[in-house]
C-alpha cells in the first residue's frame, strides 16, 4: 500500500481553513473600513473644533482691547480742546498697543484654520480686513479727521464680526454640551459689548455737549439688549456658570454703574445736560471699564473651559477610532492564529505513524495464550 505524501495532507486542509475564515475576514475588513471612514470624519471635525475654540478664546481678548481703544478714541475726541488732551492721546495710543498684542495672539491661532464653511470663512475675511484698516483708522482719529460716529462705526464693525464668528462656531459643533457652553459664553460676550455701547453713548454725549434724544434712545436700547442677553444666559447656563457670573460682577463697579444708569434714565434733565450728573467723563469711563473687565474675567474663564472641553473631545475621538478599528483587527489576528494552530495540529496528527498497515516496523499485538 503506497504511503500518502505529507505535503498532500497539508495542502488538503488549507482550502478548508481558508473557506471557514473567508466570511469573518471579509466582515472584519468591512467593519474596520467603516470605522476608519466614520472615525476619520468625526476625528477631523473634533480637531477642527479644538482649533476653532482656541481662536474664539483669542477673540475674547481682542474684543476687549478694541472696546477699550474705541472708548479711548471717544475720550480723546470729546476732549479735543481740553488742556488734558495729551493725556487722552497717550491713553488712546496705549490702548492701540494693547490691541496690537491681542491681534498677534489672534493671528497666531487664526492661521491654523483651513477648509472652513463659506459663512465662517467670509466672517474671518471681514475680520482680517478690519484689522488691516486699524492703522489708517487710528491715524485719522489722532489727526481729528473723523467725526465721532464715523470713528466709532469702524470699531463697531470689527467687534460685530468678532462676535459673529463666536456665534457661528457655537452653531457649527455637533457636540450638544460644547454647543450649549459656547452659547452661554456668547451671551456673556454680548452683554459686555452692550455695556461697552452704553459707555460709548455717554462719552459721545460729553463730546456733543449733552445726551440728546437720539443718544438717549441708543442708551435705552443698549440697556434693553443687555437685559435680554442676561435672560438668554440664564436659560442656557449651568448653575455653576451662573454662580461664576454673579460673583464676578457683584461689587462696587456694578453698584456705581447701576447708580449712574439710574440717574441717566430717571433723573437726567430733559435737555440731556450732564453737568449735574453724579459723575464726570473720567468717573463714568472708569466705572464702566472696570465693570466690563469683570465680565471679561468670566468670559475668559468660560473660554478656557471651552478649549479644554474641545481638546478632551478630540482626544476621545482618537481613542474611539483606535477602539473601533483596533479591536476588530486584533480579533481577526487572533482568529488567524487559532486557525494556524488548528492546521498545525491537524497536519501533525496526519503525519504521525498509524497502525501496522501504515507502519510495518510497529510490532503486532501479542495473541493471548490458548486463543488459537
Amino acid at each position: 500500500m503506497s504511503e500518502r505524501p505529507k505535503g498532500t495532507a497539508r495542502r488538503s486542509i488549507w482550502p478548508k481553513i481558508g473557506f471557514v475564515m473567508l466570511v469573518p475576514i471579509l466582515a472584519t475588513v468591512a467593519l474596520v473600513g467603516t470605522g476608519l471612514r466614520e472615525g476619520r470624519d468625526s476625528t477631523r471635525h473634533a480637531d477642527e473644533m479644538r482649533a476653532l475654540t482656541t481662536v474664539v478664546a483669542a477673540t475674547g481678548g481682542l474684543v476687549q482691547g478694541v472696546q477699550d481703544e474705541r472708548a479711548a478714541a471717544a475720550m480723546m475726541l470729546a476732549n479735543d480742546r481740553s488742556p488734558g488732551l495729551s493725556r487722552y492721546r497717550a491713553a488712546f495710543e496705549d490702548a492701540g498697543g494693547a490691541v496690537d498684542g491681542a491681534v498677534s495672539a489672534y493671528t497666531t491661532r487664526r492661521v491654523a484654520l483651513t477648509d472652513l464653511p463659506g459663512g465662517l470663512a467670509t466672517t474671518l475675511s471681514q475680520i482680517d480686513d478690519g484689522l488691516r484698516d486699524l492703522a489708517a483708522h487710528r491715524s485719522a482719529i489722532v489727526g481729528f479727521k473723523l467725526a465721532f460716529t464715523d470713528a466709532a462705526n469702524a470699531y463697531n464693525a470689527l467687534v460685530d464680526n468678532l462676535l459673529k464668528f463666536r456665534d457661528a462656531v457655537a452653531n457649527l459643533t455637533a457636540d450638544p454640551n460644547l454647543a450649549q457652553r459656547m452659547r452661554a459664553t456668547s451671551t456673556v460676550s454680548r452683554q459686555k459689548e452692550l455695556l461697552s455701547q452704553e459707555r460709548l453713548v455717554v462719552l459721545h454725549g460729553y463730546g456733543a455737549g449733552a445726551l440728546n434724544a437720539n443718544l438717549r434712545s441708543e442708551f435705552v436700547a443698549a440697556q434693553a439688549g443687555r437685559r435680554e442677553a442676561l435672560k438668554q444666559f440664564a436659560s442656557v447656563a449651568t448653575e455653576g456658570e451662573k454662580d461664576d457670573f454673579n460673583q464676578a460682577v457683584a461689587g462696587p463697579d456694578l453698584r456705581s454703574s447701576t447708580a449712574f444708569e439710574t440717574w441717566i434714565i430717571g433723573a437726567m434733565p430733559t435737555t440731556g445736560a450732564l453737568t449735574s450728573a453724579p459723575f464726570n467723563i473720567d468717573i463714568w469711563d472708569s466705572a464702566l471699564l472696570e465693570y466690563g473687565r469683570a465680565i471679561r474675567g468670566v468670559e475668559r474663564k468660560f473660554d478656557t473651559a471651552l478649549v479644554d472641553t474641545a481638546a478632551e473631545a478630540a482626544d476621545d475621538e482618537r481613542r474611539g477610532l483606535l477602539v473601533r478599528t483596533g479591536v476588530p483587527g486584533a480579533a481577526l489576528l487572533l482568529a488567524l492564529l487559532v486557525a494556524w494552530l488548528v492546521l498545525r495540529a491537524t497536519t501533525r496528527r496526519r503525519d504521525e505513524p498509524g497502525d501496522r498497515a501504515d507502519n510495518p516496523d510497529r510490532p503486532l499485538a501479542t495473541t493471548r495464550a490458548g486463543g488459537a
